[in-house]
């Protein structure tokens, strides 16, 4: 009789937390913590305007699904934005000065 309650309070809990909204818009979330959008089903909505793909890289890594980044390519990733960052200083108008410049590099 309480193992049949407790199972059935686990279940609408886990339906309460799905469909809950943390500010990311009306979403559903699976077992393993992965969101998607309500209405079409995507971890990516354009309709939506909702993006889940790096909570859900997160929840996935966590649950072991997929291996965490290496620190070689989370370098990688970091010195990618820097010198993305650098190019984009560079094309500015006007041009920020050669002091943010040296900050920055």
């Amino acid at each position: 009789f309480l193992a049949r309650h407790l199972s059935s309070f686990v279940h609408q809990l886990k339906r309460q937390l799905a469909d809950y909204s943390m500010g990311f818009g009306e979403h559903i979330c699976d077992d393993i913590g992965r969101c998607y959008c309500k209405d079409h089903r995507r971890e990516v909505c354009h309709e939506c305007c909702l993006s889940f793909d790096l909570p859900n890289r997160y929840a996935a890594e966590a649950a072991g699904l997929i291996k965490p980044k290496t620190p070689v390519e989370l370098a990688a990733e970091e010195k990618a934005t820097a010198m993305y960052a650098l190019k984009g200083m560079e094309d500015m108008v006007p041009r920020p000065s050669s002091a943010v410049f040296e900050q920055n590099r």
